[in-house]
């Protein structure tokens, strides 16, 4: 049978991006003579968009190619930075992509573009297992998220340390925070498209709300959570179970950890009234674990200042 050409297509980062490039490539790898390879097809490609929509926040190109024996696929965005697989459960949502592509595609990479990346996985065929990237260079290409967001350079930094921190709990909490920014941030992408009338109804504008608050809080804590997941991802490589953290972090991210605790707690709240974010039930799971680093790294923060 002749192999097929490529197939490819262009989405709007947007939440109905996931389920129109999943649909597309399902069709385009059963018409290339792989059905049985149709719904892991499916599963990987969803899981790249969504990551490219959230992340990138940028046009998402989606390319189908025929080998012998299986099939290739890319997805292409315009950011740099990868989502951090690795340290996140089976079922987290928001990084759960690059640790099912490894665990489901005979092959699969990553290759920079000009303004961009492509993460690309082949099915089928006789290709060797994919290679475990190293924890160091993962930790690195996070960090150059949010437009290489580093430590505000304006305030004399501030050494933090979090004594005898829990890895495998400290990483579950961020990998479920990371679901749940996911889910609020499809909330606010879905209301950006939505009647203006429809901030002010019912459960849905309670869901809006805190989608907003987190968001900001999220944004303003960003170095804070960028240092304690890559500290969690590096003693969890070195087999820590207990680890000691040092952070350096500006004076003015105590103020930004604590509106970060309100925001999540806000969270959990509206979880807990029957609101929308389901994602935010498992938030009590760790909620001592988050509620203290959070205070710690606050306190520690304002001690130092004169």
């Amino acid at each position: 049978m002749a192999i097929p050409p490529p197939c490819a297509a262009r989405y709007a980062p947007e939440p109905t991006a996931v389920a129109r490039a999943r649909r597309a490539v399902a069709a385009q790898v059963e018409r290339a003579g792989f059905a049985a390879l149709a719904d892991d097809a499916a599963l990987l490609v969803s899981e790249l968009v969504a990551n490219a929509v959230l992340h990138a926040r940028t046009e998402v190109e989606v390319r189908v190619v025929a080998q012998e024996g299986g099939v290739r696929v890319e997805v292409q965005d315009g950011s740099p930075v990868l989502p951090l697989p690795g340290a996140l459960r089976a079922t987290a949502m928001s990084g759960r992509g690059l640790v099912l592509v490894a665990t489901l595609a005979r092959r699969w990479g990553v290759e920079p573009r000009e303004g961009g990346k492509v993460v690309w996985f082949e099915l089928g065929g006789d290709a060797p297992a994919p290679q475990e990237l190293d924890v160091d260079d993962l930790v690195e290409m996070w960090s150059r998220a949010d437009g290489d967001l580093g430590p505000d350079t304006s305030e004399l930094p501030v050494r933090v340390v979090l004594r005898d921190v829990p890895v495998a709990a400290l990483l579950a909490a961020k990998s479920h925070m990371e679901d749940l920014v996911r889910e609020l941030r499809l909330v606010l992408l879905d209301a950006g498209r939505a009647r203006p009338a429809a901030e002010g109804e019912g459960t849905g504008a309670a869901a809006l709300l805190v989608a907003r608050r987190l968001d900001e809080a999220v944004e303003d804590f960003a170095e804070g959570r960028l240092q304690l997941r890559g500290l969690g991802m590096r003693a969890r490589a070195n087999g820590e179970a207990v680890a000691t953290l040092e952070l350096t972090l500006p004076p003015s991210a105590a103020d930004a950890a604590l509106r970060y605790l309100d925001a999540v707690e806000a969270a959990a709240g509206l979880s807990a009234e029957g609101g929308l974010l389901v994602q935010a039930e498992g938030l009590a799971e760790h909620a001592d674990l988050r509620r203290w680093y959070l205070r710690e790294i606050a306190r520690q923060l304002r001690a130092a200042q004169p």
